[in-house]
């Protein structure tokens, strides 16, 4: 692993426990009034969107660091405050349904605004989340090769050297019982 992304690692991570606190004691979802609703969401917004972010950075400035133990943990980590956001807003939206209530306008223009807010959010942080894989995720792999053809047998160790992924799943697949196979020691 390179220096430099060790450094940046350990900067990342010195502020990042507190902020996973933060995010998991202060829930925006139940706070009733309007301003304190919103002024809550955007500290969340503001801090998942710092740690995907970095997440990001972290995977790009990887390469093949990306199987170190500690980058895989970074990563990880800061992907996972993305999950309790997405689990939040998804929770928000559901309970709150403002077609129900429509007597009183100024409110109703306030949650649908809001509502239009923080799904435009979720959505712009799902394709951030979206573009870094973690070891929990199970993703195919998408190889772009002339016309679609199959990478050729002698290109195998070229292209698991530049996708680990693959050399892993193919690993795990060889591995895995079959029917009527045992399992490979």
């Amino acid at each position: 692993m390179t220096e430099e992304l060790k450094i940046y690692i350990e900067e990342v991570l010195t502020t990042f426990e507190r902020e996973k606190k933060f995010l998991k004691e202060n829930d925006w979802t139940t706070d009733k009034e309007y301003k304190s609703k919103r002024a809550f969401y955007d500290l969340h917004y503001t801090l998942v969107s710092k740690h995907l972010n970095s997440a990001d950075k972290i995977y790009k400035m990887s390469g093949n660091d990306l199987s170190e133990p500690e980058v895989k943990k970074a990563i990880v980590k800061l992907v996972a405050t993305f999950d309790l956001f997405d689990k939040n807003v998804d929770s928000y939206l559901k309970k709150n349904d403002w077609t129900y209530d429509v007597d009183e306008i100024d409110k109703v223009g306030h949650e649908v605004s809001f509502q239009s807010s923080i799904s435009k959010n979720r959505s712009e942080l799902k394709l951030i989340r979206s573009a870094i894989p973690t070891s929990e995720d199970k993703q195919k792999v998408y190889i772009p090769t002339l016309d679609n053809t199959l990478v050729p047998f002698p290109m195998k160790r070229i292209i698991e050297n530049k996708f680990p992924d693959i050399a892993v799943a193919y690993q795990d697949k060889m591995n895995a019982p079959q029917k009527g196979r045992k399992a490979k020691k």
